[in-house]
């Protein structure tokens, strides 16, 4: 089987999201890594703390090796559009035909890299965060999980066992 790559935030990422998606996905057959800013530890917002596998400038030069790239969501998700090695990760993942998953608030690191744009996405259901993907002409819908082509994104927490097996169909479709 594949491999998906997670991409988190140094803090205060979605661990409840990242734990669900990743049980889901793995339990399927598929190895998992995550990448972030730093090689140092991250905590997520429950406290989770994580190492991560390698840093998103390495996974960049790796990218041929994933067959997904997935944000993971939380408070600290929106800082890696800080990052423009992030946007790099995910323009290469869409020139590749990859599938790219964003969750939550990390919907809007795809909206802002123009990968998503002229796709249908959800995301948290915040004013801010809808209007982002609406300023890079995403076509927001409030629904937990939606699947346009090789692109899946969530609503948030309470949506991630949901998009967690729709990673999972659509990798099985590409």
């Amino acid at each position: 089987m594949g491999k998906i790559l997670f991409i988190i935030s140094q803090s205060d990422f979605d661990d409840k999201e990242l734990s669900v998606i990743k049980e889901v996905i793995e339990e399927t057959g598929y190895k998992t890594g995550t990448a972030t800013i730093e090689k140092e530890s991250c905590r997520g917002s429950s406290g989770f703390k994580i190492k991560p596998d390698l840093t998103v400038i390495e996974a960049n030069k790796k990218i041929e090796y994933y067959d997904a790239v997935i944000v993971i969501g939380g408070r600290g998700s929106p800082k890696l559009s800080d990052y423009p090695e992030v946007f790099s990760i995910l323009s290469r993942a869409k020139e590749k035909g990859k599938i790219i998953g964003g969750l939550d608030l990390g919907v809007t690191v795809l909206a802002k890299s123009g990968v998503l744009s002229g796709k249908q996405a959800t995301t948290a259901p915040v004013d801010w965060a809808v209007t982002v993907l609406l300023d890079h002409y995403v076509k927001y819908m409030k629904k937990s999980v939606i699947v346009d082509g090789n692109f899946v994104t969530g609503e948030g927490p309470k949506a991630a066992e949901e998009f967690g097996m729709e990673i999972v169909e659509t990798l099985k479709r590409t």
